[in-house]
């Protein structure tokens, strides 16, 4: 499975482990970083974090559960899922 990483978190991270030795090579990975195309993904929202989801279950309304009401897992996501406020 490939891992996802935002690309702020990684430059944050490398210069809190180098704060007080920005070397050449500290910019040219910045660099690197920063010319790294971007990956095509979206955020899901899994079932238990849906809107949809109520006290383990999915409720009348989720578009997803097309009748099977109750059946899916909490961690099932779909194309419809709307996350809680």
């Amino acid at each position: 499975m490939v891992d996802y990483i935002s690309r702020q978190a990684a430059i944050d991270e490398l210069q809190e482990k180098v704060f007080h030795n920005l070397t050449d090579e500290f910019y040219g990975t910045m660099q690197v970083l920063n010319e790294l195309p971007a990956a095509d993904v979206v955020p899901v929202v899994r079932c238990r974090d849906c809107k949809h989801w109520d006290n383990g279950n999915l409720s009348f309304e989720c578009p997803w559960d097309y009748g099977r009401h109750g059946s899916s897992d909490e961690d099932d996501f779909c194309s419809y899922g709307e996350r809680k406020e």
